[in-house]
């Protein structure tokens, strides 16, 4: 699934909400009072974009994921690595964050 928020559009906070969803594309570049919150734990490609520092979270753990760009500028990042729980490769640029420690035993 590809999600692009466009200017002008009225959609305020969405949620994605599929149990079967194994692919995810969300792009938000534009001034919106809107946010996301993901919910597809069978989810093993996501990609988001976020550009404007709006509410995003993700719901429950992805236990599947294998791969994730995470490029964000919300507050909530650390609710978002902590859901990537197998994750195999990630490209991340966290605007807001002061520390990020990752570790890893691949």
């Amino acid at each position: 699934m590809v999600v692009e928020r466009s200017p002008g559009d009225n959609a305020g906070h969405f949620i994605v909400r599929m149990a079967s969803l194994e692919m995810l594309r969300l792009r938000i570049d534009m001034e919106n009072d809107g946010g996301f919150l993901i919910d597809a734990p069978s989810l093993e490609l996501l990609e988001i974009r976020e550009y404007l520092g709006g509410f995003c979270g993700i719901e429950h753990s992805m236990p599947k994921i294998e791969a994730a760009n995470v490029y964000v500028t919300c507050s909530h990042t650390e609710q978002i690595l902590s859901s990537l729980t197998s994750i195999k490769q990630l490209g991340l640029c966290l605007a807001t964050s002061k520390v990020i420690i990752i570790t890893s035993s691949l």
